[in-house]
């Protein structure tokens, strides 16, 4: 996803997260202008027209537009349009369905708006729409980091709260599952960004409605999730006793448990067990293979997992076991089994940095500062202040040991 586009999906959002259909966006903009203007402007159905072609990143705005958008958002200072555009996280409202402009049809958006603004409407097909959406929002955050998806996400999710809260009969039971998944989601996000009170407290109502609709995967993933957590903060001892408890349920999928166990013999990495380390992540291997053999059995959520991301796992445990050479040459091979733009996504950019931190470890200097440079560049494309500190931290270590190297310095000017 080009700059274009991050900026047109993220002027999307800040529609839908009000609640306006691409039809009201329009009236908006037309009573947004005075009656000189308005008379210039096109009639309603091209300017509906206009802004989808915005909001699909074919042209941007020009500046009349620009002012009507400010004015119909209703701000004063800084606006809501130049968030969008500079990719703030402070879009308001309930709503923020967010998708690339193939995925759902006006009629799709339409339905949604309407259930949002009065959540009995809700049926089997605002659902299918729902999820749709949410595997949407997964594969952007992919692309565009996590920071920009979680004000639309956390708009979603109060629109999910609403509808589990308002659901009845089959539906709850389904519409539990899919709120389930998107407060395991908005974890994920607040957990990358930094904000793990946020993540954990999303994380606690992902297994309060996975337990509530019985979804064996959802409650092993959200236990899961919140020891991500606690190796977050390099924890070994929740760390390990959360990923061994989202194993303990029989009915979890193969690849659920499959992540469960790598991130256990990650957990034992960091308390230093070598050789058990190497026992779970073997056992994660067999899992990862019997996932891939009925990968409908999975849900939708681990569509990122596999053998190469299981790879990219066991490198960065070597990391932390000391053995670097085989840690670089693990992530080094995890990271070529993504595709291309994969290896631009924010997550990818974590290995990277821990191959560049093992590069430095072995005195390997212009490798860590080549490594870390590709960083940079994922930091500033995904706008992550995590990637951003780490490295920063990292050129400070170097500073230490390699205070004169030339691709340190380099390193340095890269990162003012």
């Amino acid at each position: 996803m080009n700059e274009r586009q991050i900026w047109a999906a993220r002027l999307r959002a800040e529609r839908q997260a009000r609640l306006w259909s691409l039809k009201d966006m329009a009236v908006r903009l037309n009573a947004a202008a005075d009656e000189p203007t308005r008379e210039r402007l096109p009639h309603a159905e091209s300017l509906r027209r206009m802004i989808r072609s915005w909001e699909a990143g074919e042209h941007r705005p020009s500046e009349l537009y620009a002012e009507l958008y400010r004015r119909a958002f209703g701000t004063v200072t800084e606006t809501a349009f130049d968030a969008a555009a500079r990719g703030g996280d402070d879009a308001d409202g309930i709503g923020g369905f967010v998708v690339a402009d193939s995925v759902l049809t006006l009629d799709d958006e339409e339905r949604l708006v309407r259930a949002a603004r009065a959540p009995r409407r809700l049926d089997s097909a605002v659902i299918d729409s729902l999820a749709v959406v949410l595997a949407e929002q997964r594969r952007t955050e992919d692309r565009i980091g996590s920071v920009p998806l979680i004000a639309p996400v956390r708009a979603q999710l109060a629109v999910a709260e609403k509808l589990v809260s308002d659901a009845r009969g089959p539906l709850r039971g389904r519409m539990l599952d899919l709120g389930g998944q998107w407060a395991q989601f908005a974890g994920w996000l607040h957990a990358s960004a930094g904000r793990w009170a946020e993540a954990d407290r999303h994380y606690d109502r992902a297994l309060q409605w996975g337990s509530e609709v019985g979804n064996a995967d959802l409650i092993a993933t959200a236990l899961n999730m919140k020891g991500h957590l606690a190796w977050l903060s390099r924890t070994a001892g929740p760390l390990i006793s959360l990923s061994q408890a989202a194993q303990r349920d029989r009915a979890v999928s193969h690849g659920v448990r499959a992540l469960a166990v790598q991130q256990e013999a990650r957990g034992l990495a960091l308390a230093g067990e070598a050789d058990s380390t190497d026992r779970k992540f073997d056992e994660a291997a067999a899992l990862t293979s019997r996932a891939a053999e009925h990968p409908e059995d999975e849900p939708p959520w681990i569509y990122f997992f596999g053998l190469g991301y299981l790879t990219l796992q066991r490198g960065l445990a070597y990391r932390y076991l000391g053995r670097y050479g085989e840690a670089i040459e693990l992530l080094h091979r995890g990271l070529q089994a993504l595709d291309p733009q994969a290896r631009r996504a924010e997550w990818a950019g974590a290995y990277i940095l821990q191959m560049a931190i093992a590069h430095a470890a072995l005195g390997d200097i212009e490798q860590a500062c080549s490594a870390a440079g590709q960083v940079a560049d994922i930091a500033d494309q995904t706008e992550s202040t995590r990637l951003r500190a780490q490295l920063l931290d990292l050129h400070r270590r170097l500073l230490r040991v390699q205070p004169r190297h030339s691709a340190v310095a380099v390193l340095g000017e890269r990162l003012r």
